[in-house]
């Protein structure tokens, strides 16, 4: 394993001195999430795809202390990120002492081009993680368990937007191997998925055209556009500004449509922030958009409705200094109540829709039952 850090983008031969044991240790990769967003937005990415690499003993439980993860995959559907996306998870971010000694995304050329399962290959990736004592540390168990998370840019834009990657045996390409014993042990990979490649992508029921965060002089607007859904149930605004997710707004999704759908949320509270968007099927699979970052100034504006005018919702972005319970009431201009919806608020940025399709074009106020919390807004709805 030692001769395999040393010279990873040559894909060398492991040194005659290693022993090399039987396969007892299995590899396979395993399909996570895929988002249509475009990652930076200028293409020719389509979006972008994350799998993982997952390792298994069939004899007992193997310590290991270095490691490579190789992988065959096609450079017309998918593409390296600019930046390393490799994420050690399970036993190999919990070990210490471990470094990434090697990133090959890009990838070997494969020529002639590999034919696995009926699907050919052109490319081969290499991925290598070594413990800096030589202290065997990382437990394969006899489960599959994951070892690292890796992330491409898809370039297809059609179902598997990434195309398909698969593993090999360890002993077509000894460097796919596991060491043990300070680097004098080797174990090449067996591979029982081998002939099955992984398909990199999905027929989402949502294909996302766009997904932005801009400043305003309200505080940060959070949009995104559909180019179509299928038995879409919902969106879920996420906000990190702390190394925890959560959500601060609950937007009710088309369902089925196949026509351009803009959605919009205000945070009145912005600040530097991490924001995404989950969307959630009807059978209440989701995904995720890419991750948008943005520093925008807060307002002490603590009421904001919007859009102006509105036609079939009213959204209304609060910052609510409690937890508060009311009623937001709808009266017309002769002072009538003509409707009326329970509000739960949290302390901090609240987001909440108001359905008036069944209200008649014209002007309106809105207001709050509980005197904790001031609204009285005039409003217009178009017709």
């Amino acid at each position: 394993m030692k001769s395999l850090i040393t010279a990873l983008f040559f894909l060398s031969c492991l040194t005659t001195f290693n022993k090399v044991q039987a396969q007892d240790v299995s590899m396979k990769v395993v399909f996570i999430s895929y988002s249509n967003v475009d990652p930076d937005g200028v293409g020719p990415a389509t979006g972008s795809a994350v799998f993982e690499f997952q390792l298994a003993s069939s004899a007992g439980t193997i310590m290991g202390d270095a490691l490579a993860l190789l992988a065959l995959f096609q450079s017309s559907k998918l593409m390296a990120t600019p930046t390393n996306t490799v994420v050690p998870v399970g036993p190999l971010a919990a070990a210490s002492g471990w470094t990434q000694n090697g990133d090959n995304r890009t990838g070997n050329d494969v020529a002639p081009a590999k034919i696995v399962g009926g699907h050919s290959f052109d490319k081969r990736m290499v991925i290598a993680f070594a413990q800096g004592s030589a202290t065997p540390n990382l437990p394969i168990t006899t489960t599959f368990t994951g070892i690292a998370r890796v992330t491409y840019w898809t370039l297809g834009n059609t179902n598997p937007q990434g195309g398909v990657i698969t593993v090999e045996p360890g002993a077509d390409v000894p460097q796919n191997s596991l060491s043990s014993d300070g680097g004098a042990t080797e174990y090449p990979y067996l591979t029982p998925f081998s002939n099955v490649p992984l398909s990199l992508g999905s027929p989402l029921p949502v294909v996302f055209s766009s997904f932005d965060v801009d400043c305003t002089e309200k505080g940060a607007a959070i949009t995104w556009t559909t180019a179509s859904e299928t038995n879409t149930a919902h969106f879920e605004v996420e906000k990190n500004t702390s190394g925890i997710w959560a959500t601060i707004a609950t937007i009710a999704a088309a369902g089925n449509s196949g026509s351009l759908r803009k959605y919009q949320v205000m945070d009145l509270e912005a600040g530097t922030a991490q924001y995404r968007i989950k969307q959630v099927d009807l059978d209440g699979k989701f995904v995720y958009t890419q991750v948008r970052n943005k520093f925008c100034t807060g307002r002490n504006l603590h009421v904001f409705i919007y859009p102006v005018p509105a036609r079939n919702i009213l959204h209304l972005a609060i910052k609510s200094s409690g937890p508060i319970n009311t009623q937001l009431e709808i009266y017309d201009m002769r002072g009538r109540l003509v409707q009326s919806q329970s509000a739960t608020l949290n302390r901090g940025a609240n987001n909440i829709t108001i359905n008036v399709a069944g209200l008649a074009g014209g002007q309106y106020i809105l207001r709050s039952s509980n005197g904790a919390l001031t609204i009285n807004k005039k409003f217009t709805i178009a017709r």
